[in-house]
Order: structure tokens, then C-alpha cells, then sequence
């Protein structure tokens, strides 16, 4: 079988394998470049690397009728890593002495996410996203951020579009060290399943200038974000809490950048 068709086949149905070809052997039942029965693979030194098996129900994406399926992927030793079934719409990836790394509950008709979590070594939840929220947690199962998804980020007819956010961060004792707002299209996105989960990988990769506010309670701060036109930048402006109002105390620029060191 030509490796373009198997570049086609394995694209189509999960995205993964054209850039591993060098590394591994394939055998399968293919049908105009599509597989028609399991797909193995495997790691140069035999052991097995994954199996697809396509379902026979279908469902769209981008204007294509793709096969639901499963999937099994193992590491070198042989040793199971993922697991990913289109049937019940779920993913699991465990490292190999079989703690969690993440799993993913989903919907595949609609390819829409229900429920992710992923985590730190030895089972320790560090993300759990549900519906329009986010936790994240630190080693120590202590929450510090929580994300509130404002608009909408999926629509079937427009497709991935921008979405409005609302976050606030805790300090160890659980009191709020800041809250803001920020609008953007960046959201963290799973190429095997073609499925988002509806936010951004993290606070730091999102642009300056998607920002609106963000507001520092226990300092009495608030940083205000508007886009310059004219100067191609986003201006920056401090205010401080004074009696009952604020007060502008600092202006800055920003180019337009990936990420963001706001922390700083």
C-alpha cells in the first residue's frame, strides 16, 4: 500500500500517523485509501504501537462523513498509554505504570466536549472542565483558578469562533488575588478527536490585547486593556481604588504579541 493513501486514510479518520511513517510498520484493509477493517501499527522493534478500528456508523466534519472509531495506542514496551472509543464517547491517556494523564468525555455526533480532567503525577486532579467552566488546581488539590465561559464558542452553521471569558484566581487561603476579562478565538483543541475544549491551553497564551480587565482586589488595582488603532498597540491603564472611585496612576503600551507576561 502506497504511504499516501495510508497519509489519506489515518488523517481522515484520526489525524495522527503521517509524520510518524519512518518509525513504524502499518498492516490493514484499505478501500480507496480509507480503512475498511482494523489498521495496526507498529514500532520498528515489533511491538505493537496502536490499533484503529473503524465503526460503521458515520458522523460529519468539515463537510466530510468520517467513521466513528476506536483506538488503542501502546508504548515501546508495550505498555497501554490511550484509549479513545467513538461509540461511548470517551478518551483516556495513562502514563505506563497506569496513573491518569487525562480523560475526556464527548459527544461525536455533535463533536462537542462533556467533561475533561487531567493531572498531576500520582492521580492528583489539575484541570477539570465542565460545560462553560474551568478549575484548575495546584499539587496540592488546593483550587486557584476558576474560568466561566461567557458566549458561545461552538456554532454548528458559523464553526470556531471567539469567545467571551471571566476568571479569577485564588491565593493559597482561597481569597481572590484577581479576577478580569478577556475576549478571544484561541481555544485548546484535541486533532485526534476534532473536538475543543472550549478554552485556552492557559491565562499566559492568551494575548495583551484580548484582555479587557483585570482587577487586583487585595491591592486595590485594576488594569484597564483598549486597542490603540492608531499606534497598532494595546494601551494598558493602571488605576487605583481611592475612597470611592479609581484613579489613573500609570499608562503603558504593548505591541501585538503571542502570550503574555502579566503575571509579572
Amino acid at each position: 500500500m502506497k504511504s499516501v493513501f495510508l497519509v489519506v486514510a489515518l488523517s481522515v479518520s484520526f489525524g495522527l500517523f503521517a509524520q510518524e511513517l519512518p518509525d513504524q510498520r502499518i498492516t490493514g484493509l484499505f478501500k480507496q485509501g480509507i480503512p475498511a477493517d482494523a489498521v495496526l501499527t507498529y514500532y520498528e522493534n515489533g511491538v505493537l504501537k496502536s490499533l484503529y478500528y473503524p465503526y460503521k456508523k458515520k458522523y460529519r466534519h468539515n463537510g466530510k462523513r468520517l467513521n466513528y472509531g476506536l483506538y488503542i495506542a501502546y508504548d515501546r514496551n508495550g505498555n497501554y498509554i490511550m484509549y479513545a472509543d467513538d461509540r461511548i464517547g470517551y478518551k483516556q491517556k495513562s502514563e505506563a505504570n497506569g496513573d491518569m494523564i487525562s480523560y475526556m468525555t464527548y459527544n461525536r455526533k455533535k463533536s462537542l466536549l462533556i467533561g475533561y480532567v487531567d493531572y498531576f503525577p500520582g492521580n492528583i486532579k489539575k484541570t477539570v472542565i465542565t460545560n462553560r467552566n474551568r478549575y484548575d488546581y495546584d499539587e496540592n488539590e488546593r483550587l486557584r483558578r476558576h474560568w466561566v465561559r461567557n458566549s458561545i464558542r461552538y456554532d454548528k452553521t458559523i464553526g470556531s469562533m471567539a469567545a467571551s471569558f471571566y476568571f479569577e484566581e485564588y491565593d493559597v487561603s482561597g481569597n481572590i488575588a484577581r479576577s478580569g476579562r478577556f475576549y478571544t478565538p484561541l481555544h485548546e483543541y484535541d486533532t485526534l478527536l476534532h473536538i475543543s475544549t472550549g478554552f485556552p491551553s492557559t491565562l499566559e497564551s492568551v494575548p495583551v490585547h484580548d484582555f479587557k480587565e483585570i482587577v487586583y482586589p487585595q491591592l486595590n488595582l485594576k488594569d484597564v486593556f483598549k486597542w490603540d488603532y492608531a499606534n497598532n498597540k494595546t494601551q494598558v491603564t493602571r488605576l487605583e481604588r481611592q475612597g470611592d472611585g479609581w484613579i489613573e496612576i500609570r499608562k503603558e503600551s504593548f505591541p501585538r504579541q503571542a502570550g503574555n507576561n502579566l503575571n509579572k
